[in-house]
Formats: structure tokens, sequence, C-alpha cells
């Protein structure tokens, strides 16, 4: 899954904090918190792009919960965005 953040204006820290994966009846499966090091977040950007690859269990339904972040001047701001639900294929 490849995502763009976009913030109003450059700032400290931007991209996905976190990232929830579920199944279709909304049994969460895992959470991956966003970092520099993972390329989920990036330092001194107004856009940053990255992706998340989750391999799960053939023809299961799955969907992820994605926290947008951005962080300026100590203040901070995110958004949830939820996507689409995608069957696995192995």
């Amino acid at each position: 899954m490849e995502f763009t953040v976009s913030a109003t204006e450059y700032s400290d820290l931007v991209g996905v904090s976190n990232i929830s994966v579920y199944k279709k009846d909304g049994t969460l499966v895992t959470s991956v918190r966003g970092s520099v090091g993972n390329g989920f977040l990036n330092t001194d950007v107004k856009t940053h792009m990255g992706y998340y690859t989750y391999r799960g269990e053939e023809n299961t339904v799955y969907y992820m919960v994605l926290t947008m972040y951005a962080e300026r001047d100590g203040g901070s701001d995110y958004r949830l965005y939820t996507t689409n639900e995608c069957r696995s294929h192995v």
C-alpha cells in the first residue's frame, strides 16, 4: 500500500505515525509504528510518500487504518484514513 501525506507547510515531521491492519470483521491483525528509520515519516518536508506491504493469509479480506501525522514547532496534528478492503493473494 502506497501513501502520500502533505502538510500545509514545511514541517519538522510528516508522514504516517501508525498503520493498523484489520481483517474484514474488524479483528486487529497487526500495528506498525511509523518512524524515519522504517520510511513512514520524514523530516523537514512538506510532503512525504512511502509504502507498506502486509502479506496476509490467502483469500482473506483486510483493510488498514493509517494515522497521517505532521509536527511543527512543538505542535502536531493527525488524521485517520481507512483504506478500501483488499483480498490477499499469495
